[in-house]
């Protein structure tokens, strides 16, 4: 019905259709509660996103607390699931673009209830822009600061990286501030443009490792350090998507040396379920946002 309203041919139709099926197959394999699909029209385009509340996550390996010498002690952390049992999940998938998906996973702190941590996924021109904003600290002062940074960039987003980074510098300063991870992909191109404010990871990976990252500025979004001459510094640099390659980034609440696994799970949903089990730390927000443009 949706798609009669707005003009889709039966040919498109069937297309769409398809897309939802294998939309709804994957997410059956990591839902544990119920989900919300909606489909946006975007211009000539539909949006399709799900979101869900709590993803199944693997078991994390059991980390070893005693000292080597203590060889032969029974004394093993147990796994942290309990930590995880409230992660969100979100996904996108645009009908023209059915090769490009997004996938976003993201908890609070433990001990908090709100997630210091936002994420943005918008497409505007040709062109799908990628944000990870983490306020200092956590709990809803931390999300304020993350909102206001997400929000300014979301009106932003017809500007150069570089303008609206800085526009969210300036609109930050009322807050404690956060940190910063903004990518954008040129779907003609499948060129990378993208920077750092702070310790937001940002990256281009691969079975063998990280492939790419931008040196991106030592600074908080807001207030200050790694400015020239009185203005934040921004270093905006482009690298190509090759064929198989992920687009990642992600919080500090996930450990740095994140890497994806020998043997790739066969659904993007999976392996990013699998790397925020495998990576995630126990004592802060955690933020995962994965782009492929491979099926």
């Amino acid at each position: 019905m949706f798609c009669q309203q707005h003009g889709f041919d039966r040919v498109r139709r069937a297309s769409i259709l398809a897309q939802l099926d294998d939309m709804l197959q994957r997410i059956r394999r990591i839902q544990t509660e119920p989900t919300t699909l909606t489909v946006t029209r975007i211009e000539n385009d539909l949006l399709l996103d799900w979101t869900t509340s709590n993803v199944r996550l693997p078991l994390p390996e059991p980390k070893i607390t005693s000292s080597p010498r203590d060889v032969g002690s029974s004394s093993q952390a147990l796994p942290i699931i309990s930590l995880y049992s409230r992660v969100r999940a979100s996904g996108f998938r645009f009908s023209d673009e059915p090769a490009l998906q997004v996938l976003h996973l993201e908890r609070p702190h433990p001990r908090e209830t709100m997630c210091g941590d936002m994420a943005l996924v918008a497409r505007h021109a040709g062109v799908v822009r990628l944000v990870v904003a983490d306020g200092l600290g956590h709990g809803p002062a931390a999300r304020e600061a993350a909102e206001v940074a997400i929000r300014w960039l979301k009106a932003s987003q017809a500007e150069s990286l570089e303008e609206a980074v800085l526009a969210a510098h300036e609109q930050t300063a009322a807050t404690r501030g956060a940190t910063l991870g903004m990518a954008e992909l040129d779907l003609k191109t499948l060129t990378v443009s993208a920077t750092t404010v702070g310790n937001v990871r940002v990256g281009i990976y691969q079975t063998t490792g990280r492939l790419w990252a931008p040196c991106g500025t030592d600074a908080v979004l807001g207030h200050g350090r790694g400015s020239f001459h009185g203005k934040l510094d921004v270093r905006v640099e482009k690298q190509q998507l090759t064929p198989g390659a992920l687009l990642l980034l992600f919080s500090d609440g996930l450990a740095s040396q994140l890497r994806l696994p020998f043997q790739r799970p066969q659904s993007l949903e999976e392996l990013a379920t699998t790397l925020f089990s495998n990576f995630s730390v126990a004592s802060d927000d955690a933020t995962l946002l994965m782009l492929s443009t491979s099926r």
